[in-house]
């Protein structure tokens, strides 16, 4: 299903990273011999989200360094079972943001902020004033922004929208922030509630409405009992899981709108990435 939007959202470090791995046979380097395929990647995925969906403006999110303190406040080891990033990877990403800022695109980085919660703000800001918003991810934690005006584009460039999680889950995407802090997640260090997992997160949700019903009101029985179990940990979850909305956003919209007329590719030609920059010059002269 394809829908023009007003402001196309991109997470920039889940799509640097998928770029960085999905195109590395290809060992694209520059005419010095630096790794360039990353950047070539992430080019092209953004060729054809324009392509596909047309926005008005575009925003690219990064994690800035110290990303995770806020959540590590809460839980101490969050992503500390990440390794560092190689130098091969980190070089590309110098050649990244060069070459986006270089282009004109918006790019969003706020120190001690993730990339999730600034993406979360600016759906936030764009819903205030009516405007449709699709966000490029493949990490699900961002089902909870989910409403009638902004969905998530997966990396097939699908959307997921109100309906569609609806349809997998059974719960809405206000719900889904419940669901993660009971189930964990493996990739970010959060251990999850034992015994209960998603398809019993989701029959509770389905049941109750809310974790939090459950706990407030002292719903006990056998389905509820391990989450009573483990207030304390679900709390500190829900803490994690729960995307931050309230991020300063308003001059990074502003950049996007005034910007979105005046991107220029040709940056693009003198790092041999000439793919990416007729795409993407067709689709401006479209």
């Amino acid at each position: 299903m394809d829908k023009k939007i007003d402001v196309l959202l991109i997470d920039g470090n889940n799509l640097a990273h998928r770029s960085y791995h999905g195109m590395k046979k290809s060992d694209l380097r520059t005419v010095d011999g630096e790794p360039i395929w990353a950047v070539h990647g992430f080019l092209i995925s953004v060729s054809k989200l324009i392509s596909k969906f047309q926005p008005k403006n575009i925003i690219i999110c990064f994690d800035s360094e110290g990303s995770n303190n806020i959540r590590r406040e809460i839980q101490v080891t969050y992503k500390k079972n990440r390794e560092k990033r190689s130098e091969e990877i980190n070089l590309q990403f110098v050649h990244l943001y060069y070459i986006l800022n270089n282009i004109g695109f918006t790019i969003c980085k706020i120190s001690d902020r993730e990339a999730d919660d600034i993406l979360a703000s600016l759906a936030k800001y764009y819903k205030k004033i009516n405007k449709s918003v699709g966000i490029y991810s493949t990490d699900r934690d961002l089902y909870q922004v989910i409403d009638n005006n902004v969905f998530v584009i997966n990396n097939k460039y699908d959307v997921i929208d109100y309906n569609k999680i609806i349809d997998i889950y059974g719960i809405t995407p206000k719900q889904y922030f419940e669901m993660a802090a009971i189930r964990g997640e493996s990739g970010d260090n959060i251990i999850g509630i034992k015994g209960i997992g998603e398809r019993g997160a989701l029959k509770l949700l389905k049941e109750y409405g809310s974790i939090i019903n459950i706990i407030e009101n002292k719903i006990k029985n056998k389905n509820t009992e391990k989450i009573l179990e483990n207030i304390e940990l679900f709390m500190s979850n829900i803490k994690i899981a729960k995307l931050y909305e309230d991020i300063p956003v308003t001059g990074y919209a502003e950049h996007a709108e005034l910007s979105r007329n005046n991107y220029n590719f040709e940056i693009l030609k003198s790092y041999g990435l000439n793919k990416a920059y007729n795409e993407l010059l067709s689709l401006r002269e479209k």
